[in-house]
């Protein structure tokens, strides 16, 4: 599916910790500026503080909490951002939003979505 770069401006607010359970800390940003955004996962760079790193954006179900949810999850990045203003400019279009029955299928849906992102991005 052919989407547009859509650039996402925001301040990463508190999310319930679960995300390193998955393997994938996440920034949690308001699903409100998801406005015209496909519902699925996407390749972005993301800029914190003037630095950018590649990254995983993913709009749609939470399915550890039923939720709606926009979270980017920024590769190589340690440290925290909740409160912090964060720039996501999507890349391409990965993927639907897809609901998972167990959290070790989303960890193994996560792990492969992590390894596509590297071997795409370093070649």
């Amino acid at each position: 599916m052919k989407q547009k770069i859509t650039t996402i401006r925001g301040v990463v607010r508190p999310g319930q910790g679960r995300g390193a359970e998955v393997g994938a800390r996440t920034a949690n940003l308001d699903v409100a500026l998801a406005d015209g955004l496909v519902k699925g996962l996407y390749s972005c760079e993301v800029k914190i503080a003037g630095i950018r790193f590649r990254g995983l954006l993913y709009y749609g179900i939470n399915s550890l909490t039923g939720d709606d949810c926009l979270e980017v999850h920024v590769l190589a990045f340690e440290g925290e951002l909740v409160g912090k203003e964060v720039v996501v400019k999507t890349q391409q279009y990965l993927r639907p939003e897809k609901k998972f029955a167990t959290v070790a299928e989303l960890q193994a849906q996560v792990r492969k979505d992590i390894s596509m992102v590297m071997s795409c991005s370093s070649k």
